[in-house]
């Protein structure tokens, strides 16, 4: 059976008049146990169009993204390759799929293969999440409050336990380069730079708040046990800077029953 004949249609569904097909291939994924799983795969790719592409309006409009990547230093994606995934509906593990994060858009690509022709944007939808079968991490949909404005944005768990879980923000910003207007002008390339932050969530808050990676913010989180953890810290040789350190501190702050 060729590719195209592979590909199983499973639902149509019409926005604004204009109909796109949502599809799976069955050579590639598990088969669906029941009608629910079915409809649940089929509502994890929705076929991309430039219209809702807002890398595009983000970056520039005159210029294909083609070549804005050729001419920018850096990339908008965390990994440019597609690295394998296992596919998470509402907890429970369904499909495989190729992935890649653009994280200048919070946006998830898939493939059914790393080189297929046809890119897929995954739905924005908190019941989905993609396991990274290389790291082991899950990347998921996830309300988060920074200065007192919430959104909602792509986050990897880190840690989860007893009630307190831990969260890392990956996004990547864009910078216009600038001419040489003159020779007292540096020209610089246009440019896309990673940051990462961490974020803490509650057993039952519905947002998560941004965790500075500095003890004065630390302390205002747990304000109860500020005198326990800067012990902790001091006893433990903790930098709040590194990764590996935060998240063992928040595991043992999780033991003070927070």
């Amino acid at each position: 059976m060729s590719f195209k004949n592979a590909l199983i249609l499973l639902s149509l569904f019409s926005i604004s008049n204009i109909w796109a097909q949502r599809i799976i291939n069955y050579g590639i994924y598990d088969r669906p146990t029941s009608d629910a799983q079915a409809e649940a795969l089929a509502n994890i790719f929705a076929q991309r169009h430039p219209q809702r592409d807002f890398f595009y309006t983000d970056v520039r409009d005159d210029l294909d993204v083609e070549t804005i990547l050729a001419n920018a230093t850096g990339s908008p994606y965390v990994d440019t390759t597609f690295k394998r995934c296992r596919i998470i509906y509402q907890n429970e593990e369904t499909g495989y799929a190729f992935y890649r994060f653009n994280a200048h858009n919070n946006e998830i690509e898939l493939r059914e293969t790393p080189t297929a022709a046809k890119t897929f944007s995954l739905n924005i939808d908190a019941k989905i999440s993609i396991k990274d079968l290389e790291t082991g991490e899950i990347l998921m949909l996830k309300r988060v409050e920074e200065k007192d404005q919430v959104s909602n944005a792509y986050v990897n768990l880190l840690e989860s336990i007893n009630g307190l879980t831990l969260f890392r923000r990956t996004y990547i910003k864009f910078t216009e380069g600038r001419e040489a207007t003159s020779s007292m002008v540096v020209a610089t390339k246009d440019k896309f730079t990673v940051y990462e932050d961490y974020f803490l969530e509650r057993e039952d808050s519905k947002t998560l708040v941004l965790l500075k990676q500095n003890k004065k913010s630390i302390y205002e989180l747990f304000e109860e046990d500020k005198a326990a953890i800067k012990t902790l810290i001091k006893t433990k040789s903790l930098d709040v800077k590194k990764e590996s350190d935060l998240i063992t501190l928040i595991q043992e702050i999780s033991k003070f029953g927070v």
